[in-house]
């Protein structure tokens, strides 16, 4: 373990065992941990940039353009469902103000609109979808509102955003997700909202509410739950931590000095990283990109649809790289998705199936070097409970796991998980592989997180595995261990 960390603004030696027991002390909370579990899900980018061609609306668009004749919000869910999705996001409100559901706040909306003579509620539909095809369902509430009078005046806007979130947070069932925006906001990058000056958002208090109506719902970007990656390309960080410092993140838990952060810094939670922290936090990370170029449909993108071996990629750089992926989808005007978007999807949804389908250590034989007790032995990371972990005890030096398939197999892909309930403990870690009676190193990376997806540079033939962890903090835990 280093012992030369400073800190940053004194250059004094940090004590490592005040350190260590900081970054120990440091675990997700119920409402992360369920929301880490959720990996993959879509994002509906739907409104009235749909039917405008923009990306980001003036608020002065006519309700009467918002007519999806075809609207199937089943098959949204069902293209999702294929796809491996475990949830969907709907933005029921951009920055355009448009409401996709009747609200009581606003004459800006759906009830204003031709979609069933104004008796329609995309929220309502999106939400019972959802729920028919086993996924979970979320909401975007855009902060910036371009449409509302109340926009800049301060507390009477929260009021008026806060009654929004009040009617989303208590007519459309259980949320697993509200994503907020920070777009429009104070000191942040958007400009000001027509019809009047930027508003502070007061993200405490859209917080506290959320918190109240739907006490399991993860609060995502502008929350305390989770972060953006940095980026909107699908690009991951090689090493991912969910252990950050609070300090450059205060604005997760109340208003987000925006100037304070930089999200896109290589590096958000090494070692040397933590040291200059006062404070620890668990806040982990949430990669967002879109299936097109835009965010909302452009029939000039049909051709411009990723493929699905792209998608494959982004998807083990992100749910592979211990961050959840939120995969962006936007309809087309008729309220249904372009068959290039489903053709990617559905063949992006074989080729998981096909590269995760088969767990070939099931069955396997798994010993450690070090265990902590017969509870948490090697053989518990094998087990498909989420509660069964291996645990390595106080471990000095490198510990060594050793996994016999029982006989050659072909291999592409070593999934790894950490027991985050017990922390990110792992710094580095090494992968080898037998063959012709002599070992090889195959795969490493410097953190395993929630999840850790190594893929070999070509399949290879083995019986014998070994993952050599070589630098922790204090311990080491695995949850799972699998191959395929």
């Amino acid at each position: 373990m280093p012992s030369d960390i400073k800190r940053e603004e004194t250059g004094t030696p940090i004590n490592q065992a005040e350190l260590i027991a900081r970054a120990n002390a440091t675990v997700p909370t119920k409402v992360q941990s369920d929301w880490m579990d959720r990996e993959f899900y879509g994002f509906i980018h739907f409104g009235m940039n749909t039917f405008t061609g923009h990306e980001w609306g003036d608020g002065t668009e006519s309700p009467s353009l918002f007519n999806p004749a075809a609207l199937d919000c089943r098959q949204w869910a069902r293209t999702m469902k294929a796809t491996g999705m475990t949830g969907m996001v709907l933005t029921a409100k951009h920055h355009d103000g448009f409401c996709l559901w009747p609200t009581a706040t606003t004459a800006h909306s759906v009830a204003a609109s031709p979609l069933k003579g104004g008796k329609g509620d995309v929220v309502r539909e999106c939400a019972e979808a959802a729920k028919e095809f086993g996924l979970a369902f979320g909401v975007y509430l855009s902060p910036w509102d371009r449409n509302s009078i109340y926009y800049g005046q301060g507390k009477a806007y929260d009021d008026f955003y806060c009654a929004q979130l009040r009617e989303l947070c208590t007519n459309y069932g259980d949320l697993f997700m509200v994503w907020l925006d920070g777009a429009g906001g104070g000191g942040i990058a958007g400009g000001d909202a027509e019809g009047g000056g930027r508003q502070k958002y007061d993200f405490a208090l859209y917080h506290a509410l959320v918190r109240e109506l739907q006490p399991n719902c993860a609060i995502v970007n502008c929350g305390p739950d989770a972060r953006w990656i940095g980026n909107e390309g699908g690009n991951a960080r090689a090493a991912e931590w969910s252990i950050v410092d609070e300090r450059h993140f205060t604005g997760a838990i109340s208003v987000p000095p925006y100037s304070d952060i930089d999200p896109t810094a290589p590096d958000l939670g090494s070692r040397q990283e933590i040291a200059k922290a006062d404070q620890l936090i668990w806040y982990p990370a949430e990669m967002d990109t879109s299936i097109r170029p835009g965010w909302f449909y452009h029939k000039r993108e049909d051709a411009a649809v990723r493929t699905a071996d792209t998608l494959f990629d982004i998807y083990l750089g992100s749910v592979g790289g211990n961050a959840n992926l939120i995969l962006n989808m936007p309809p087309m005007p008729n309220g249904l998705f372009h068959q290039n978007d489903v053709s990617a999807c559905a063949q992006l949804g074989k080729k998981l199936r096909a590269a995760f389908g088969k767990n070939l250590a099931e069955g396997a034989i798994l010993t450690a070097s070090a265990e902590s007790d017969a509870a948490h032995s090697a053989a518990e990371a094998l087990s498909p409970d989420k509660n069964a972990y291996w645990h390595s005890g106080a471990a000095d030096g490198s510990i060594e796991l050793r996994l016999d398939l029982r006989h050659p197999q072909e291999v592409t892909y070593i999934v790894l998980q950490e027991h985050t309930e017990s922390g990110q403990q792992i710094e580095a870690f090494s992968v080898y592989a037998e063959q012709e009676n002599a070992w090889h190193r195959v795969a490493g990376a410097a953190n395993i997180g929630h999840k850790r997806i190594l893929r070999l540079p070509k399949p290879m033939e083995t019986q014998k595995l070994r993952i050599v962890i070589e630098e922790t903090r204090a311990f080491a835990s695995l949850q799972t261990i699998a191959i395929y």
